[in-house]
C-alpha cells in the first residue's frame, strides 16, 4: 500500500504540474482569441484538462493492475515468510514470464538453498551433538574466562558433576592447586591458537582426584574445545609394567646360577642378565647388541638353533648343553602377543652341573645296593655255566669219536656264549659315567635284565611283547638298572615267591593322555608294564615312592625308584605307579620312540673275503686268535702290540706299496698307545684309513659312538667269527655288503 500511496501522489503531482502548464500555455495563445469567442476558449482550456485526467487515469488504472498490485502482492508473501520465518512456504508463481516472475522464481530458489542448508546444518548439529553425547571421552566447552559453557554426558560422569553444576563452574574450581599454574600456561597457549595436549589430575566432586590426558583445541567462535579421557587405570597398568620390569630385571640380575637370555626373530640378545655370566666368562657387553652367531661357536649354535626356531613356532623346550665343563639345562619359551605374534623368546640358562653330579652319586650308590642284592643271584648263574663248561670238557677228554668231540665242542660254544652275555649284562648294569645312548629295540634288553635280577629268586616272569615294538634311544645300562630296580622291589614284595608279568606297547601319546594324565609331549612311544602279586603300597606313601631316600623297608636306602626317576626323565620319558593293597603294584614307564633305523644281521652267515689286515692289541692271544680267523676268512694277518708300533707298520707298508685293507685297533692299551689315540694319527697320515675298534669295555662312549671318533666299524669282545667276519667284510667295502632290516621279527633283505 505504500508502494501504491507513493506511485499515486507522484503522479497527482506529475498531472497537477501538467495541468497548471497547459493552461498557462493555451491561456498565452488565447488571450487574443477570447474577445471573438469565449465559448471555444473555455471548450480549449476544458477539453486537454479532462484528457489529462483520463489519460493519467487510465495510466494510473493500467500501473496497478500490471506492476503494483503484483509487487504489493510479492511484497506481502515475502512479509509473510520473514515474519513467521517459515521457509517451507514459496511465493506463488501464477506470474507470466516477466520480471517479477523470474524474481519469484529466484527467491523461491533462494528459500529451497536455504532450506536445505538448514536441513545440513541441523542434521550436523545433531550428528554433533550425537557425537558429544556419545562420546566415552569427557568434553567440556569454556569460554574465553575459563566458563564452562558446555559438557557432554561423559565429562559429567568423569567428575561426578550434573551438567547444570558444572555450567556454573570455572575450569579453576576442578584442577589441584598445585597445577593450576599449568593449567593457566596451557590455557594461554591455546588462546594463542595453539592446540595443547598434556596431563592432569583434576578433583571430582566427592574430593577424589583422577588422571587424565587432555586434548585442547580453539574452536572458530574463540570458544575452546577440550577432549578429557580417564587414563587412571592406564597410568596404574603403566606403573605395574614399570614395577614388574623392575621386578623382573632385578630377578634376572640376581638369578642364581644361572642367567636369563631374550632373543628376537634374528637370535639377536636383547637382554643378558644372571649371576651365572660370570661363571662362563662373559659380561653383558659379549652379547648386547650381537647376534648369538657372533658370540658362540658356530657348533653350539647350530646345536641350539632348531630349539629357539621351535620356539618362535610357539613352542617351549628343554635342552643340554655343556660349556667349559659345566652343563646347563636351557628352557626356551616363546613370548606371545596379543594378536598371538611371537617375536621375542626367553631362554633361561641354568647349570645342573652339581646336580647331575649328584644324580650319578646316587645312581652309583643305588647301584652297589642292587649289585649286592644281585651277587646271589649272578653267582648261582655262573656256578651253572661253570659245572657245564668242566662237565663238557671232562667228557670230550674222554670221548675218542671225532663226533662226540665235536658235539661237546658245540655245548662248551653256547655255554660260553651264555657266559658271554651275562657278563655283558652285568658290565651293561654296572657300569658308570655319563649316559651313552643308543637306538636299540627293548624287548632283549627286557628279557636279559628282568632274567638276571630273577637269578636265584622264586619268582617267574611272563612277557608279552607287542610285535614290532619301536626302536628307543637310551642307554642300555641305566635303562637296565631301571628295570632291575623296579624288578628287585617286586621280588621283596612277595617274599614266598609269586608271578610277574611284563608287557611292552607301542602307543600313541595324544590317545594315551584320554585315559590317562601323562605329561608328556605328543607323539609315538613305546609303554612297558611291570605288575607283581606283591602286598602292594598304602595310598599314603603311593606319592613319596620316587621321593629320595624315602623307603618302608628296615635295611632300605630309599635310592632305588628315586634313581629310576631321574634316569626314566632324563630320557625324556615317565613312569608311574598304581598299587592296591593285597593284590599288587603295576608301574608304567613311557619311552620315545626314537626315529632311527636299526637293522639286524643274519648271525649264522659268515662272510669271506680278502686283503691284509693289521691287528692291533696287547694281548698275544687275541692276536693270535684273531690271525687264525683272518686265516680262515681269506685275509692276510699282520700283528702290533700297540699304538705306536702299529703307526709304524701301516706306514711302513704303505710306503711299500702293500698297505693294509683295514687295522683292527684294541681301545685300551694299559702301556702305550691305545685305539683311541692311535687312530688319530692315522687319519692324519691317511684319511682313507678303515680302522675298526674292538674292545671288552662296552660301556665306553667311543664303543657307541665310534664314528665321532674316526672309526668306521665295532667288534665288541668277545666275538664269534661269524660277527667278526661281517663288519670287517662290511669296512673293507665301504657298506657294499646286503644286510637284512629287523622288522616284523621278519628278515627283509635290503642293500644297505
Amino acid at each position: 500500500m505504500i508502494i501504491r500511496k507513493r506511485v499515486y501522489l507522484t503522479l497527482g503531482v506529475i498531472f497537477v504540474c501538467w495541468a497548471f502548464i497547459a493552461v498557462a500555455t493555451i491561456n498565452h495563445y488565447a488571450r487574443n482569441l477570447y474577445e471573438m469567442n469565449r465559448n471555444i476558449v473555455e471548450n480549449l482550456i476544458f477539453f486537454p484538462v479532462f484528457l489529462g485526467m483520463v489519460a493519467v487515469f487510465l495510466f494510473l488504472l493500467f500501473l496497478d493492475k500490471s506492476i503494483l498490485s503484483r509487487l504489493i502482492e510479492l511484497s506481502r508473501d515475502i512479509k509473510a515468510i520473514g515474519q513467521n520465518y517459515s521457509l517451507a512456504k514459496r511465493l506463488r508463481l501464477d506470474y507470466k514470464e516477466n520480471e517479477f516472475g523470474i524474481l519469484a522464481k529466484e527467491i523461491n530458489n533462494m528459500l529451497d538453498n536455504i532450506q536445505d542448508s538448514q536441513i545440513v546444518i541441523r542434521d550436523s548439529e545433531e550428528k554433533y551433538r550425537c557425537l558429544i553425547e556419545q562420546a566415552t571421552d569427557g568434553i567440556f566447552i569454556v569460554d574465553l574466562d575459563g566458563n564452562y559453557v558446555d559438557v557432554n554426558q561423559s565429562g559429567c560422569n568423569l567428575l561426578g558433576y550434573i551438567k547444570e553444576e558444572l555450567l556454573q563452574m570455572n575450569m579453576v574450581n576442578i584442577v589441584p592447586e598445585n597445577q593450576i599454574d599449568r593449567l593457566n600456561n596451557a590455557f594461554k597457549d591455546m588462546l594463542n591458537e595453539q592446540n595443547h595436549m598434556g596431563e592432569l589430575h583434576l578433583k571430582k566432586k566427592d574430593g577424589t582426584f583422577v588422571s587424565v590426558e587432555i586434548s585442547a583445541i580453539r574452536l572458530l567462535n574463540g570458544q575452546l574445545m577440550s577432549v578429557v579421557r580417564n587414563i587412571t587405570e592406564s597410568a596404574k597398568a603403566i606403573r605395574d609394567l614399570k614395577d614388574s620390569e623392575k621386578r623382573f630385571s632385578l630377578i634376572a640380575k640376581n638369578y642364581p646360577n644361572g642367567f636369563i637370555i631374550l632373543h628376537d626373530r634374528n637370535y639377536n640378545y636383547l637382554m643378558v642378565e644372571g649371576k651365572g655370566l660370570e661363571e662362563m666368562g662373559y659380561t653383558q657387553e659379549s652379547f648386547l647388541g650381537k647376534s648369538m652367531w657372533e658370540v658362540l661357536p658356530s657348533k653350539s649354535c647350530k646345536y641350539m638353533e632348531p630349539f629357539l626356531e621351535a620356539a618362535f613356532n610357539g613352542e617351549e623346550s628343554n635342552f643340554e648343553a655343556t660349556w667349559h665343563n659345566n652343563t646347563y639345562l636351557e628352557t626356551v619359551i616363546p613370548f606371545h602377543r596379543e594378536n598371538g605374534e611371537i617375536t621375542t623368546i626367553m631362554c633361561v640358562v641354568q647349570n645342573i652341573s652339581q646336580r647331575k653330579r649328584i644324580e650319578e652319586e646316587l645312581i652309583k650308590a643305588d647301584k652297589l645296593e642292587a649289585v649286592g642284592l644281585l651277587a646271589g643271584g649272578i653267582a648261582h648263574d655262573y656256578n651253572n655255566i661253570l659245572t657245564i663248561m668242566l662237565g663238557n670238557i671232562a667228557l670230550a677228554k674222554r670221548y675218542e669219536e671225532v663226533d662226540k668231540i665235536k658235539e661237546k665242542l658245540e655245548n662248551l660254544e653256547q655255554i660260553t656264549l651264555q657266559a658271554r652275555d651275562l657278563t655283558k649284562q652285568l658290565s651293561v648294569f654296572a657300569k658308570g659315567g655319563a649316559p651313552v645312548k643308543k637306538t636299540i629295540f627293548l624287548e632283549r634288553l627286557l628279557r636279559d635284565s628282568i632274567n638276571i635280577a630273577l637269578s636265584g629268586t622264586n619268582v617267574s616272569c611272563n612277557f608279552n611283547f607287542m610285535k614290532e615294538l619301536y626302536p628307543v634311544k637310551v642307554d642300555e645300562g641305566q635303562i637296565s638298572q631301571v628295570i632291575n630296580n623296579i624288578v628287585i622291589n617286586a621280588v621283596q614284595s612277595m617274599p614266598d615267591g609269586g608271578n610277574l608279568w611284563v608287557l611292552a606297547e607301542n602307543i600313541n601319546m595324544k590317545t594315551e593322555r584320554k585315559f590317562n594324565n601323562i605329561p608328556l609331549n605328543d607323539g609315538e612311544y613305546v609303554k612297558i608294564i611291570i605288575i607283581d602279586e606283591g602286598i602292594g603300597i598304602p595310598q599314603e606313601n603311593l606319592q613319596k615312592i620316587f621321593d629320595p631316600f624315602f623307603t618302608t623297608k628296615d635295611n632300605g636306602s630309599g635310592l632305588g625308584l628315586a634313581t629310576t626317576y631321574s634316569i626314566i626323565k632324563n630320557h625324556d620319558g615317565f613312569i608311574n605307579a598304581e598299587t592296591e593293597e593285597g593284590v599288587g603294584t603295576s608301574l608304567y614307564i613311557y619311552l620315545p620312540m626314537s626315529s632311527d633305523t636299526l637293522y639286524k644281521t643274519n648271525e649264522d652267515t659268515i662272510v669271506k673275503g680278502t686283503g691284509r689286515v693289521l691287528i692291533m692289541d696287547d694281548e698275544e692271544g687275541i692276536r693270535t686268535l684273531a690271525g687264525e680267523m683272518l686265516s680262515t676268512l681269506g685275509y692276510e694277518a699282520d700283528f702290533a702290540s700297540d699304538g705306536e708300533e702299529a703307526i709304524e707298520k701301516y706306514l711302513m707298508a704303505r710306503k711299500s706299496g702293500n698297505g693294509f685293507d683295514a687295522v683292527i685297533m684294541d681301545l685300551t692299551i694299559p702301556v702305550g698307545m691305545g685305539g683311541k689315540t692311535a687312530v688319530k694319527e692315522l687319519i692324519d697320515l691317511d684319511e682313507n684309513v678303515k680302522v675298526i675298534v674292538s674292545s671288552g669295555y662296552s660301556h665306553d662312549p667311543v664303543m657307541a659312538n665310534y664314528r665321532d671318533y674316526g672309526f668306521r666299524g665295532i667288534i665288541p669282545k668277545p666275538y664269534k667269527i661269524e660277527d667278526f667276519s661281517r663288519v670287517l667284510h662290511k669296512v673293507i667295502n665301504d657298506g657294499s655288503e646286503r644286510m637284512l632290516i629287523y622288522s616284523k621279527k621278519e628278515k627283509k633283505t635290503t642293500a644297505v
